[in-house]
């Protein structure tokens, strides 16, 4: 509280402001602006609200790994990241068709969180890092077996780098969607 509060009165002074906030027509170095921050501590500023802060109260947690019980736990598919440098159309067609009369279908191929194919954002800042998310094409828990197997069908595309399986856990999805998936 006390750092805050002066940092707002230093601002209320209107003397010592810093290139970003004023430009560099009449700024101060971030070594004055510190030191101002530093003469002002105990002061509060006279316009803004001061806010007073309480000691968090942090819930008591079991120390086990494993406090969260699962009851029912379940693979829905597998996120492969894929190495590629050609174009997201051609890689996202290439994994439907690697995918072909296996337990998996292509839902999307993502990159830095948003969706790309089929029919994704029109992002145009892409690095050659993507990710297949294959989910199993009837409701059955994908095994071992079968996300080993999508890896040799993929890796006949893309090289993989690594894979995640897509966990549901008591119903609820264990991963995080993409910008724009459905």
């Amino acid at each position: 509280a006390a750092i805050e509060n002066s940092i707002i009165f230093t601002l209320e002074e209107g003397k010592f402001r810093t290139r970003d906030i004023v430009g560099d027509a009449g700024s101060v170095s971030t070594t004055a602006y510190t030191d101002a921050i530093i003469a002002n501590l105990g002061k509060k500023p006279s316009h803004a609200f001061v806010r007073e802060y309480k000691a968090i109260q942090m819930p008591q947690v079991s120390s086990a790994p494993d406090f969260v019980k699962v009851k029912e736990r379940s693979v829905a598919g597998a996120d492969v990241y894929v190495e590629w440098a050609g174009s997201v159309d051609a890689l996202g067609q290439g994994l439907e068709q690697a995918v072909e009369g296996s337990p998996f279908r292509l839902h999307m191929v993502s990159s830095r969180g948003t969706k790309l194919y089929p029919g994704g954002s029109a992002i145009t800042d892409t690095v050659d890092a993507f990710t297949g998310r294959f989910m199993k094409r009837d409701a059955g828990d994908a095994s071992d077996a079968e996300i080993l197997d999508l890896l040799g069908r993929v890796g006949a595309k893309a090289r993989w780098t690594h894979v995640e399986k897509l966990n549901v856990f008591d119903g609820a999805l264990g991963y995080t969607k993409s910008q724009g998936e459905d």
